[in-house]
């Protein structure tokens, strides 16, 4: 980078909390997520995620909230 360039990114990650035993939740973060997901694709992969989730050591037991949280970074050269 040259002198006070600034690299400006946005990622987006999708995160989907469950409600597991003992009235807790657990959350499952993807990154890289695509911000022109859709409600319905969302529901539809959590939904699986409840159906066989078993695989976990946690169980879903149902889904909690489904967020997509955008991130901004920018990179300031200090050298």
């Amino acid at each position: 980078m040259k002198g006070g360039e600034k690299i400006m990114a946005t990622t987006t990650k999708l995160a989907l909390t469950f409600n597991i035993a003992s009235n807790k939740t657990s959350v499952i973060n993807y990154n890289y997520a695509k911000p022109s997901v859709t409600e319905a694709q969302v529901q539809a992969l959590a939904s699986g995620i409840v159906t066989n989730g078993s695989i976990f050591k946690k169980v879903p037991l149902s889904v909690k909230s489904a967020k997509l949280i955008t991130t901004d970074t920018t990179e300031f050269d200090v050298e």
